[in-house]
């Protein structure tokens, strides 16, 4: 895996840490194109996928929305009640038509 550009951590609604991590994005022969990889982890439970844009800042730019998806989205975390630094604002960019 490559080096980490972004740590954020959150919390839920009981404390409990929510690690965000993104790696830098590389340059892929088989796509023509760069992956960004990502990772979500809580004790319990452990997310890590990938987007793939055009060039690095698009991947990171993709993978902070998809992780603004995942994150205020999805049946799992909507329970969860997710803060940052004890804003329900997480500050990642989600597509107008989801805010």
């Amino acid at each position: 895996m490559h080096g980490i550009i972004v740590y954020r951590k959150l919390h839920t609604e009981n404390g409990e840490s929510v690690e965000i991590t993104i790696y830098q994005p590389f340059f892929s022969d088989e796509y023509k194109a760069y992956i960004c990889r990502y990772k979500i982890s809580k004790y319990d439970y452990l997310d890590e996928g990938r987007v793939i844009g055009e060039d690095m800042l698009q991947a990171i730019y993709l993978a902070m929305i998809k992780l603004g998806v995942i994150l205020s989205h999805s049946d799992y975390w909507k329970k969860e009640n997710l803060s940052w630094n004890g804003d329900k604002n997480l500050g990642f960019p989600l597509l107008d038509n989801l805010n």
